[in-house]
């Protein structure tokens, strides 16, 4: 699997799983390809930085089961409170002790986004997709 660096056309970044390019192109020429945020169609494929692996990796210590994105975006809807696009600001003043800290999820604009790296908060980008009911 080759992991791209995408961007649509609100500003939201997120990472693509695929075989490869070819595969990408397919999925975004079909229509596939959406925003997990906003579900923007208009996606772009930004520049990344190499991977580079050592010869022999370290087998795997043990065999777990492989997360997939509807039982992760489960875990997170029970177990963190959503903000919504409060998220910066409410991430803020946990940062700097203003309020006692919990788990919050959220969603933020690429300004607050940067705000949040510059003063040094920590969190986690979590690209949750729209599930079909």
């Amino acid at each position: 699997m080759i992991v791209y660096d995408l961007q649509c056309s609100q500003g939201h970044v997120f990472e693509g799983w695929f075989r490869g390019r070819q595969e990408m192109e397919q999925e975004k020429d079909a229509g596939r390809l959406t925003c997990p945020m906003c579900g923007a169609r208009e996606i772009q494929l930004l520049p990344s930085g190499g991977h580079f692996s050592r010869k022999s990796p370290d087998p795997p210590s043990t065999r777990s089961r492989p997360l997939s994105s509807e039982s992760l975006s489960d875990y997170l809807e029970k177990n963190f409170e959503n903000v919504g696009p409060d998220f910066a600001e409410v991430a803020f003043k946990i940062h700097f002790g203003e309020t006692d800290p919990k788990n919050i999820r959220g969603s933020v604009t690429p300004e607050e986004e940067k705000d949040l790296k510059e003063e040094g908060v920590e969190y986690l980008k979590v690209p949750i997709p729209k599930f079909q009911s």
